[in-house]
């Protein structure tokens, strides 16, 4: 039942005829005929149109002129002959849509139609599997030759009348909710459809919401998720619209409309369900795109999802392109000329649209091959930032200073990129520049305590990579290269580790007995050091004892030393908020 109203709706506001309408053919020309008669009725075309423009003056008696009332008796014609018309008009209005510019507007009418020289056919009728069949016949008078709906059309007024008519409706309502009307619609027509509004209105957002309601227990994804709860109550909107569409055009087909009232109707009724189906289905398309991308980054499916996105685009493109030649052919633009010319100008608008097309294939190409995926922390020209969209157009990235960089495809996709969430670890590099009063053994010292630190921290990657060398003379210092990886992904994390070896190595330096370079210019009045004698006895001893005892670590240490380094100090260092605080129990000292 619903698909065919809505094929009814669609339908009608194409312009279809009336069920059961057959009309003449296509106007031949658009020559008008010189009238001689008073009422235009030297023709077909001029006697019809002359009887509608009676008939909208209301002009019955007129209008009466137009019929062959012969079938009459005289002294009866006067009072039936306006009635008759006024019915003729009421059933021609609600079930022909019949111009008068298809009829012929030659005095001999169509000669070639099979029928005699003094009759044309004007329509057919088909109701209740009976075909009632409208001619006008050529009437032979003294002054002139006048058309005129003929005896047999005039028999069948009242038939169709009462199948057409307003039945009881009409036997008790006033004259003027019958007579008067605006925009084509009888007064009582429009006082129920302004009645039933409210009501129509408010039926449907019921009828919406409990769909809302039963949707979820259909989909078993959709329930689990509360996000996408919020987002399904979205649907309510179009579904409402959707329903009140139907609704009306029920109320519409109840209400004996006339046909010109019906089309403008049926399409405004029409174009409300093509919006109303564009934004369920746009609605839609973010629902499940949503749930899908969800349900793949929940299994870890990072490439698969970051083609939702613009498959999301593609479709919605998709769904407005559909409705746009949906509303075209609703208001009976011919689409079909519309299509061959797009596909006449098609290498026209690829020519002028050849850096959009490049930018959109580009865009493509960057989902497909990934070198950064949406979320991706990167480098680009430069720059740092997080990926936050490839789009068709264009890529859209968040700096460091939280501004937004578009970058369009095709440059995007020719830049050299630096993915840096993909590392697996994050290298840490620092040069320390120790004093040049710093003695060589003190030197060995700060080498070989740097060295044990990397091997004992836990965060630091131990492989061969590891490394701690006394590298050069720098203008105003001994410069040592320290080098290692960070086991870790998480840039926060790596800050927080970096700085606890940069103060472990302060501390060693410190220990030493010498300190870090600075820029400067020592000027010495004398030959006495300035430096403290007891560390720097502390640091002597210590190298004189490993020297004798074969145990300089130099030029590295030994495998079973690696191994006995490893892990031995304690990270976060002693006192340090994020270190588990041990726990102690009643028998404890």
């Amino acid at each position: 039942m619903l698909f065919r109203i809505l094929a009814i709706v669609v339908l009608s506001s194409w312009g279809a005829s009336a069920p059961g309408q057959h009309l003449l053919t296509e106007p031949k020309d658009d020559d008008f005929y010189s009238y001689k008669d008073n009422y235009n009725r030297d023709t077909p075309r001029g006697s019809l149109t002359g009887f509608f423009q009676a008939c909208d003056e209301r002009d019955y008696e007129t209008a009466a002129l137009y019929l062959d009332l012969r079938a009459i008796k005289k002294s009866e014609q006067k009072t039936k002959g306006p009635i008759l018309a006024k019915k003729l008009k009421f059933v021609l209005d609600r079930a022909l849509d019949l111009d008068e510019m298809h009829l012929a507007d030659e005095p001999e009418g169509v000669t070639k139609d099979g029928l005699a020289k003094s009759r044309d056919f004007i329509a057919l009728l088909e109701l209740e599997k009976k075909k009632y069949r409208i001619y006008m016949d050529r009437m032979w008078g003294p002054k002139a030759n006048v058309w005129k709906f003929s005896k047999s059309t005039v028999k069948i007024i009242n038939p169709l009348y009462t199948h057409f008519g307003h039945g009881k409706i009409g036997e008790w309502l006033p004259p003027i909710f019958i007579e008067y009307e605006i925009f084509s619609l009888q007064l009582w027509q429009l006082i129920v459809i302004l009645a039933f509004f409210p009501l129509i209105v408010g039926l449907s957002r019921f009828i919406s919401r409990r769909m809302i309601r039963i949707m979820p227990h259909i989909g078993k994804g959709i329930a689990e998720f509360p996000e996408e709860k919020q987002l399904l109550r979205e649907l309510e909107a179009p579904v409402l619209m959707f329903t009140s569409v139907i609704l009306f055009t029920l109320l519409t087909f109840s209400l004996n409309l006339t046909i010109a009232a019906q089309k403008t109707i049926l399409a405004g009724l029409a174009t409300f369900l093509v919006i109303s189906l564009t934004w369920f289905f746009l609605r839609s398309v973010d629902l499940f795109s949503d749930l899908f991308q969800g349900k793949l980054e929940r299994r870890e499916l990072i490439a698969a999802s970051s083609m939702v996105p613009l498959g999301r685009r593609f479709t919605k493109i998709f769904l407005f392109v559909i409705t746009a030649l949906a509303l075209l052919r609703v208001y009976n633009i011919d689409i079909t000329a519309l299509l061959a010319g797009l596909g006449v100008g098609g290498i026209a608008v690829a020519l002028a649209a050849q850096k959009s097309l490049e930018n959109l294939f580009s865009g493509v190409a960057l989902i497909t091959d990934q070198p950064v995926r949406v979320g991706d922390f990167c480098r680009f020209d430069q720059q740092l930032g997080r990926v936050e969209d490839i789009g068709i157009r264009s890529t859209r990235i968040r700096t460091l200073e939280r501004s937004v960089i578009t970058i369009p495809n095709r440059e995007f996709s020719q830049m050299k990129l630096e993915n840096l969430s993909l590392r697996d670890k994050i290298q840490f590099q620092t040069m320390i520049g120790v004093r040049y009063e710093t003695t060589t053994d003190q030197l060995r010292y700060i080498l070989s305590q740097l060295r044990q630190l990397l091997l004992s921290h836990p965060k630091v990657l131990q492989d061969r990579r590891i490394r701690v060398r006394f590298i050069g003379f720098g203008e105003y210092s001994l410069n040592i290269d320290v080098f290692c990886h960070i086991n870790t992904r998480k840039w926060y994390d790596f800050l927080a580790i970096q700085e606890d070896l940069m103060l472990r190595i302060m501390e060693i330096v410190e220990a030493c007995g010498t300190g870090f370079a600075f820029p400067s210019r020592t000027v010495y009045q004398d030959s006495s050091s300035s430096l403290p004698q007891e560390k720097v006895a502390h640091a002597q001893n210590e190298i004189a004892r490993l020297r004798q005892d074969g145990g300089l670590p130099f030029p590295d240490y030994t495998p079973e030393q690696y191994n006995d380094f490893r892990a031995t100090l304690s990270y976060p260092p002693d006192g340090s908020i994020s270190r588990p605080k041990q726990t102690h129990t009643k028998d404890s000292p």
